[in-house]
């Protein structure tokens, strides 16, 4: 009862932050982004088109049309609230959800409360409430727990099924990858527990090369599956390149 009481509690804490909107009936939104404004109108393929690019077409967003997809699902739910506001609130509330299942996973304390501080602090931290509505820093914070329990796993049991799992979040997850530095923090903090692994763990030396055929697998599935928004954010770029004269 105790491992689900903390769930409850986050679940609570994420209703009473949108219960405003649930109140008011309203729209969830801020001005970086068009999406939640009208999104039956917004071209996921050129987004931000209409703003930032002063109306030519930017083949470097595609990677957005995933939020489309996440959109679709919540629109059954638009009888509750407005798709924005089931979105922000399953950001604050399953960020604390996974991040409370990978350290249970991990930690396994007996008393299960040890972990609340950690995910509301993670969940509702300045930053975050600041902006509540950049959809890419909110994947980030959604899956980044994830990246780290199943990248642990992949790193203590070496089994395949940790790699496919870890292609399958990194493409749902790629439309951080209109912000490529936050696209690339959990890859870095895999990346830094990797190194942690092979210092500290004592048993890198007798599965080396088990590790290095996982990871180089690992690296190649992540970036052929990314690869739709990949090839033409290069495109982008090498045209802005030769446009610039090579500047």
């Amino acid at each position: 009862i105790k491992i689900f009481n903390i769930p409850i509690i986050l679940f609570i804490v994420s209703a009473i932050f949108i219960l405003p909107y649930l109140i008011k009936g309203g729209i969830l939104t801020n001005g970086e982004s068009s999406i939640p404004i009208n999104p039956s109108y917004i071209n996921y393929y050129l987004v931000w088109a209409d703003k930032l690019n002063y109306g030519i077409s930017s083949p470097s967003q595609t990677n957005i049309f995933l939020y489309s997809i996440i959109r679709s699902i919540l629109h059954p739910f638009s009888f509750i609230a407005d798709p924005s506001v089931i979105f922000i609130f399953l950001s604050f509330f399953l960020s604390g959800l996974f991040l409370f299942i990978c350290m249970e996973r991990i930690l396994n304390f007996e008393n299960k409360y040890v972990y609340l501080p950690a995910c509301l602090l993670y969940s509702y931290n300045v930053f975050r409430t600041l902006g509540p509505l950049v959809e890419r820093l909110n994947l980030l914070f959604i899956f980044l727990p994830l990246f780290f329990l199943l990248y642990y796993r992949l790193l203590q049991t070496r089994k395949w099924r940790y790699v496919f799992w870890l292609t399958f979040i990194s493409i749902f997850s790629s439309s951080m990858a209109g912000n490529l530095p936050l696209f690339t923090i959990p890859y870095l903090l895999m990346f830094l527990y990797l190194v942690y692994f092979i210092l500290f763990s004592g048993q890198f030396k007798k599965i080396w090369k088990t590790i290095i055929s996982r990871n180089i697998v690992l690296a190649l599935l992540i970036f052929i599956g990314n690869i739709f928004w990949i090839y033409p954010l290069a495109i982008y770029l090498l045209m802005q390149y030769r446009q610039l004269v090579e500047g």
